[in-house]
């Protein structure tokens, strides 16, 4: 199929940019990479939302998971979140913290501005984050599926109880064996408690899916992933 396309076209300077939107009474910032591709914004691209760890900027964000470049390499928009006080809003099994903002609606706000103003692929809205923003992306899977795709939560793959998601949603769970924030086998602090495998089973189960199959993944080439900012963040124990 043809990618959808935008006419008249709906164009934007590439590169970083910051941006507000208003949350009921809040303002509230996020971050936006427009890759060179885009141009006249007549072709509808991809978006993938990236949520931030625990006192991690979106500029941190960026830097440690090199987001902006694969945006130039594989054709996306780039939607970067901020948390009030850099910690997006999630607690155990995904529950939110009802004293704290609705970063739901805040998600919500911020797709509604992108899509109004860039020509957007709706269909092909996906979410990744790390650790506190990787926990985030299981409740959008949960509350918000009608918008996201897929989500890819590195070091922070949980299974939302109860789960509200409306349809079946694809889930890449990234996550080290040796992670001493949130352990592969579980335990560690008051909101992580079950394994990553308990987590990855129950969606495997909500998803519909089969029989398991293990199949290797290559490697990442050269300068995919700059390992000096990621062992940065795992020293601040995001």
């Amino acid at each position: 199929a043809m990618p959808a396309s935008c006419s008249p076209g709906r164009p934007h300077d590439p590169g970083f940019h910051h941006y507000h939107v208003h949350v009921g009474t809040t303002d509230r910032e996020y971050a936006l990479y427009v890759p060179q591709a885009y141009a006249g914004g007549r072709t509808a691209f991809p978006v993938v939302v990236g949520a931030p760890g625990t006192g991690s900027t979106p500029e941190q964000f960026a830097r440690a998971s090199n987001v902006t470049g694969s945006a130039e390499r594989f054709g996306y928009l780039a939607v970067i979140l901020r948390g009030e006080g850099d910690a997006l809003n999630v607690e155990g099994d995904c529950h939110a913290n009802p004293t704290r903002a609705d970063d739901v609606a805040y998600v919500s706000a911020v797709l509604d501005a992108v899509e109004g103003a860039l020509c957007v692929d709706e269909r092909a809205v996906h979410a990744t984050g790390f650790s506190r923003g990787a926990r985030f992306l299981c409740r959008l899977a949960s509350e918000l599926s009608p918008r996201v795709a897929s989500v890819a939560p590195v070091s922070g793959v949980r299974f939302p109880r109860p789960n509200s998601a409306q349809r079946p949603v694809p889930v890449m769970a990234i996550h080290g064996l040796e992670d001493a924030t949130n352990p592969y086998r579980g335990g560690g602090k008051r909101y992580w408690r079950t394994g990553v495998l308990d987590a990855v089973d129950a969606w495997a189960e909500f998803n519909g899916c089969g029989s398991r199959t293990v199949a290797p993944l290559a490697a990442p080439a050269a300068g995919d992933l700059p390992p000096e900012s990621v062992a940065e963040a795992l020293r601040r124990g995001e």
